[in-house]
């Protein structure tokens, strides 16, 4: 059909349809346009830039993500300083502050930078990308997981919550291979569908299924009767861990117990030994924990063959 912008009243000179050689300059971006998410980044570097100017701040991005801030700000009242992080993602920011009155100055600036009115929220954070945040202030928590996303994946499946559930998200000895050569997949879009969507759970806060999902996913290609028989096992798991995530602590009863772990990393590797029946190659894990909770973790297959458990192990520590 016809093209072009169809509103003269609004777009002088412009709007004669297709191949009419005329086009509408766009003088905001536009929420959706491919270069619209880079655009607002930029902004936001600005605003961050523009916190420095007091004299009474100082910021800077974090090494590994640009898009996360520190703000370190002197309070004029207390003459404290007071600290505020910031992760951006899309136009959502996810902030914690020190103190109520580095969140007051911060919600004051924004509203003078970008104007009054376009800047909402502010209320304590109950959902980001799809977890759901509790805390129990009593005992000194903060909890993240995915229950919601775990029963839509149920659902779409068709597998009962709390039914014939299994406790570990792979069969025990189980050994995967590929497809022999000619073989015609087996319900290829959905195993896809729900590779993907265990990947997305062990990037998040599921990392008990990190190992499951990797392994899986190399079948994707070709997915065989058995290959579906391990991905049905792993949403039997989940049907009975569907509100499973990870807790981070404070109090001292969990952070003392033992020894100090208050605000300290405590990091742990291993590896099979030639677990890829495929290739020989090791598989790494890798997690670190912070405050009883997990803050990195990983699963991945190794990229060269490992002649001895002691350098497959080593291998596992690079990758943190």
């Amino acid at each position: 059909g016809d093209s072009g912008v169809r509103a003269p009243h609004l777009y002088d000179g412009c709007g004669s349809g297709k191949g009419s050689g005329k086009v509408a300059r766009l003088r905001k971006m536009i929420y959706g346009l491919p270069e619209s998410g880079r655009r607002f980044s930029e902004v936001v570097m600005k605003f961050f830039d523009s916190l420095k100017k007091d004299g009474s701040s100082r910021v800077r991005s974090v090494v590994s993500d640009r898009m996360a801030y520190v703000w370190r700000w002197i309070d004029p009242v207390t003459g404290k300083e007071e600290v505020l992080r910031a992760a951006l993602h899309v136009d959502d920011f996810l902030v914690s502050v020190s103190s109520p009155a580095i969140k007051a100055e911060f919600e004051r600036r924004m509203a003078s930078y970008f104007g009054e009115g376009r800047v909402t929220g502010g209320e304590p954070v109950t959902y980001h990308l799809g977890m759901r945040i509790e805390r129990d202030r009593a005992k000194k928590t903060v909890k993240i997981s995915q229950g919601g996303f775990v029963r839509k994946l149920l659902e779409d499946f068709g597998v009962q919550e709390g039914v014939k559930v299994k406790d570990s998200p792979l069969q025990g000895g189980v050994h995967l291979r590929k497809a022999p050569a000619g073989s015609e997949p087996v319900d290829h879009v959905n195993y896809m569908k729900l590779v993907g969507s265990l990947q997305w759970m062990a990037i998040t806060c599921r990392p008990d299924v990190s190992f499951a999902a990797g392994l899986l996913g190399r079948y994707s290609q070709c997915p065989t009767d058995e290959h579906w028989k391990q991905a049905k096992w792993c949403l039997q798991y989940l049907a009975g861990t569907a509100d499973l995530g990870i807790t981070y602590h404070g109090s001292d009863e969990v952070l003392m117990d033992g020894y100090d772990h208050r605000n300290k990393l405590i990091a742990g590797v291993d590896s099979d030994l030639g677990g890829c029946h495929d290739t020989q190659k090791s598989t790494s894990g890798a997690v670190v924990m912070l405050n009883g909770g997990a803050v990195f973790f990983k699963s991945r297959r190794q990229s060269t063959l490992s002649s001895s458990t002691t350098e497959a192990e080593t291998k596992a520590g690079v990758i943190i």
